[in-house]
């Protein structure tokens, strides 16, 4: 079987703040919340003719939530070196209209990396996550587990939701001209062509520690790519 889910998920708005910048270290925080724009009730029909999608599959989170992250960062007096921590959480607030809301997330990230140019870098990180689990459960989710319950997918089931994993990651940036050339400070020049101001990441995450609650889908690596503009 296949399943998808396609369309604009929870829309989030953050405020940085820097709390400190001395010689090449800086201290900022994140602060903001996410718009509940996300869809929470994409349906499929299961063999036991009800509608159901399971938790993870859905786009949003049906609840707004607080946001907050405090990053630190360093760079060496050549420049070639950086390195820098992050604590990054999402905290929902209340139950969805289905009936149930996701536990607090919590996202720690630690990474070095090195300028091989004035353009790319190559970073090597240390990642950690944690899941809350749901609290509540969905009504339909619950009716197809009582009637069913031997076709019923385990990721339909609140109480096998959330856990924790931590891996390793390997990743690449890639700045054009007139990006962050002084220090974390963008240089202010005329545009030399049209790829000055962008930035691309890419990275890729391997798993080598996962605790799941209950049985679930575990993770074998991800792929990461970003781009950033600016002006």
């Amino acid at each position: 079987m296949s399943m998808q889910a396609v369309g604009l998920g929870d829309v989030n708005f953050q405020w940085i703040y820097k709390l400190l910048d001395f010689h090449r270290h800086r201290l900022q925080v994140n602060i903001g919340f996410s718009v509940p724009t996300g869809s929470i009730d994409e349906t499929m029909p299961d063999m036991a003719g009800h509608r159901v999608y399971p938790y993870d599959m859905q786009l949003g989170l049906g609840v707004p939530a607080f946001i907050g992250a405090l990053t630190y960062l360093g760079q060496s007096e050549d420049r070639h070196l950086g390195w820098g921590v992050q604590g990054y959480t999402t905290v929902p607030v209340g139950t969805n209209s289905q009936g149930y809301a996701w536990g607090n997330s919590f996202l720690g990230n630690g990474w070095i990396s090195y300028n091989f140019t004035d353009w790319a870098s190559l970073n090597f990180s240390g990642v950690g996550f944690y899941q809350g689990g749901i609290h509540g459960a969905n009504p339909v989710n619950e009716l197809s587990i009582r009637t069913a319950p031997f076709i019923a997918m385990p990721d339909i089931v609140a109480a096998w939701t959330g856990g924790e994993w931590a891996g390793a990651a390997l990743g690449i940036n890639m700045r054009m001209p007139g990006f962050a050339k002084e220090g974390f400070e963008k240089v202010g020049v005329n545009p030399e062509s049209a790829f000055q101001g962008n930035f691309l990441t890419a990275q890729v995450v391997k798993p080598v520690y996962q605790s799941w609650n209950g049985i679930q889908y575990g993770m074998n690596w991800m792929f990461n790519v970003s781009w950033q503009w600016w002006y």
